[in-house]
């Protein structure tokens, strides 16, 4: 056990001891007074005092793409709260005897046990959600944040005593690492990745499942129209309206 999940499991055992708001501080160090977050070096000494209120567990399904039969390596990790999620029991192949499905079954089983696993995978930001959405009984695993918040940015910010708030959201961040587009011709350049990358930045993350599992890429992005966003990928009107200007000239809302 590492020295954070430790520190999780005190935390976690004072909120539920307690039934109430705990304080926790970093402590302030004049020989070290610094940690390691992202890459980032953060002095403790700028971290306010933190209110915590409630500890809750993210859930995620942890899964693989089969493509015609072949499991794919990449682990892909699938939060529970996305609207568009649907999960089915397989019981077989169509017209394969059940000994084939049965083999089948195994053959996955052994490839999968090569794979690792990661049981700890986590939100690396700091969740924001609509108060709306969140009220005495709510399940947050299956509540979809509004945004998130960058935690070493965060600080970065408080420690330069300004005012003005970082705009770091799991969107933004991102951005960094994206193609550049500029009209249709860069779309059809971009690889599925990339595709899935531009959903984040246009809030369409909840697609991204869909369109991993048909390999949708920038040449079968732009032949795609909105009723085809709508119809195929359960995309409201404005939703659609959002890929499909950003298929047609690399529109993305500012």
């Amino acid at each position: 056990m590492d020295a954070s999940t430790k520190c999780d499991i005190i935390i976690k055992s004072q909120l539920i001891t307690h039934r109430g708001i705990v304080d926790a501080m970093f402590p302030k160090s004049e020989s070290v007074p610094a940690i390691s977050m992202g890459g980032h070096y953060i002095s403790t000494n700028h971290i306010p005092k933190l209110q915590l209120l409630q500890a809750f567990d993210e859930m995620y399904l942890l899964g693989n793409f089969i493509v015609d039969g072949v499991m794919v390596p990449e682990v892909v990790n699938v939060p529970l709260y996305l609207s568009q999620l649907r999960i089915c029991r397989l019981t077989g192949l169509k017209d394969t005897p059940p000994q084939k499905w049965q083999g089948y079954l195994e053959e996955l089983a052994r490839f999968s046990s090569y794979l690792k696993y990661d049981q700890g995978y986590g939100n690396q930001g700091i969740a924001q959600y609509d108060p709306s959405a969140v009220h005495s009984e709510a399940v947050y695993s299956y509540v979809q944040p509004s945004g998130y918040w960058n935690f070493a940015s965060f600080i970065k910010h408080l420690s330069q005593d300004t005012n003005e708030r970082p705009r770091s959201s799991i969107h933004s961040i991102r951005q960094e690492h994206l193609s550049t587009v500029n009209d249709s011709r860069d779309v059809l350049k971009l690889s599925i990745n990339d595709v899935c990358r531009y959903l984040k930045l246009l809030r369409l993350e909840q697609s991204e499942p869909a369109f991993r599992e048909n390999m949708i890429d920038g040449h079968l992005l732009v032949e795609l129209s909105k009723d085809n966003f709508e119809r195929e990928f359960g995309m409201s009107a404005l939703q659609a309206l959002r890929i499909f200007k950003f298929a047609k000239d690399g529109h993305v809302p500012k």
